[in-house]
């Protein structure tokens, strides 16, 4: 029998919303549409991504539903070395 440590977990990545968003010129607030891209760079070998609907017309824009959920292993010696040295990559669209 296993060790429950040994057994995957979920990490969930919770996107709520993206305030005081920079404008680019030519555009107005209410034209802006926006989409937050993830990166979880675990495994090494595959990462694992998502991606959120479009938030539209404004600058403080609200990501409903925006749940992400990676799967992990707890006791895996290159996730502790990600958690100490990597981040999670979320890089803002529009």
């Amino acid at each position: 029998m296993s060790n429950w440590k040994d057994v995957c977990s979920i990490l969930q990545v919770t996107v709520i919303r993206g305030i005081n968003l920079s404008v680019p010129s030519g555009y107005s607030a209410q034209e802006l549409q926006t989409y937050v891209t993830l990166d979880f760079p675990y495994p090494p070998e595959s990462s694992q991504t998502g991606r959120t609907r479009h938030g539209t017309g404004t600058s403080a824009v609200e990501y409903p539903d925006a749940r992400f959920r990676f799967t992990i292993k707890r006791s895996d010696t290159k996730l502790k070395r990600l958690f100490s040295r990597k981040e999670v990559h979320l890089v803002i669209y529009y």
